[in-house]
């Protein structure tokens, strides 16, 4: 047999010491016993109380530093990072498209994405129905008007339509919300920009978003949930139709 056409198995690696002392930080961040904004102690004595050398500890604290978690600068150690809404949305965001652009048995495919978002929105646009306030409605309207306007534009009608759903995640009131739809929104607006090209959708969208709308100006959180559930699944159908493909 040819040595070359041989299935060589992936050996496992063990834990290096720095992958130890890594997990063991995050583990006393999620606990909370460390908390944003907590200064850690110096190299030498965080070696000292973990047992590890000076050089195993500045390479945990470095992989902390690249995965956000920690904020490291020279003459001031390490501080435990605060992540705010737009720094977990990119996170999440790499994460997506990372994994859109992975081997085919680590693709995140756009079915999947498009599960979440409908477990996601429908949820949002039953919430906004209780909590959006004027202002929230107001922008809704606004964008609305701004989408009616643009509908012969396809990529301006694309992101219009993005900033309408995430108008309402935004009425929530729940920053959580926001950072969920934010992670997936590259991948849906490559959708909609082929789904918004198609004859009559444009109007169908602007028709569905006005419904969505109406329901949650009448504070109708079932009402809401229904006809933001029945604007998903038709645009699920058109992109189905349309092949059910990006490029």
């Amino acid at each position: 047999m040819n040595a070359e056409n041989v299935q060589y198995p992936t050996l496992q690696r063990s834990p290096t010491l720095s992958d130890r002392v890594t997990d063991s930080v995050l583990q006393l961040i999620t606990s909370n016993a460390l908390k944003p904004g907590d200064r850690l102690p110096s190299e030498r004595d965080l070696g000292v109380r973990f047992g590890v050398s000076r050089t195993v500890v500045r390479e945990a604290l470095r992989s902390l530093a690249a995965k956000g978690v920690l904020d490291v600068r020279s003459g001031s150690g390490a501080i435990v990072a605060r992540v705010d809404v737009d720094t977990a949305s990119q996170a999440l965001r790499l994460f997506v498209q990372g994994s859109r652009e992975g081997a085919d048995g680590d693709r995140v495919e756009y079915e999947q994405i498009n599960d979440v978002r409908e477990m996601l929105e429908t949820r949002v646009a039953r919430i906004a129905a209780r909590a959006a306030q004027d202002t929230d409605l107001d922008s809704l309207r606004d964008l609305h008007d701004r989408m009616k306007a643009a509908k012969t534009d396809v990529e301006l009608s694309s992101s219009l339509d993005v900033a309408f759903h995430r108008g309402i995640a935004v009425a929530t009131h729940n920053p959580l919300f926001v950072v969920m739809l934010d992670s997936i929104e590259p991948a849906l607006l490559e959708i909609r920009r082929k789904t918004l090209g198609s004859p009559g959708r444009p109007n169908r969208a602007l028709r569905a978003h006005a419904q969505i709308l109406e329901r949650i100006a009448a504070r109708d959180p079932e009402g809401a949930e229904q006809a933001m559930n029945d604007h998903l699944a038709d645009s699920r159908a058109v992109w189905r139709r349309l092949g059910g493909t990006v490029s």
